[in-house]
């Protein structure tokens, strides 16, 4: 987890980051797949892990690299404040039994709640000419983002694409 510490001269943030690759099948534009594996490795911000950097290089030497993020939504806890009337808010007093579904975070104490989509995107630039690639996962963990694993698939202004992406955490 990343955490907030106070050390003896002043605020120190220490941030943590998590990386992993994309793995898929390399298909031409007319359907055929080439059976040619192309690798993405990504790595997530240290303090906003929801998003971050995906690069790879393909079979024929195009690299390309940009950013992913995940889609995620947040509410104001405000929006739920009708749950919390004649109760003390969050309902903290009340053990829960069940656990949260992964695809929502528990209130926190800043008063937002996080809703997964179960969806992250990315958009890379090839880093010579003007090629572009577009991916998109369904993640199996969301809470967990990249992490938590996934598959996708991207697509290039080739017309290539790249099928059966598995979501991997190193």
């Amino acid at each position: 987890m990343c955490r907030l510490k106070i050390a003896a001269l002043g605020l120190v943030l220490v941030g943590c980051a998590s990386g992993g690759t994309a793995v898929g099948t390399l298909q031409e534009p007319e359907g055929a797949e080439s059976g040619e594996v192309v690798t993405l490795a990504w790595k997530a911000d240290p303090l906003t892990p929801r998003r971050g950097e995906i690069a790879g290089v393909l079979p024929d030497g195009s690299a390309y690299s940009g950013r992913y993020h995940e889609i995620a939504e947040e509410k104001d806890v405000q929006a739920l404040d009708d749950m919390w009337e004649g109760w003390t808010p969050y309902w903290a007093e009340w053990k829960v039994s069940w656990e949260y579904p992964e695809w929502v975070e528990p209130v926190d104490a800043d008063g937002f709640v996080r809703i997964y989509t179960r969806r992250a995107v990315a958009n890379l630039v090839a880093t010579k000419g003007d090629g572009r690639m577009r991916c998109r996962f369904e993640l199996r963990a969301p809470s967990q983002g990249l992490a938590g694993g996934g598959r996708g698939e991207c697509q290039l202004t080739t017309g290539e694409q790249i099928t059966g992406v598995e979501l991997r955490a190193r």
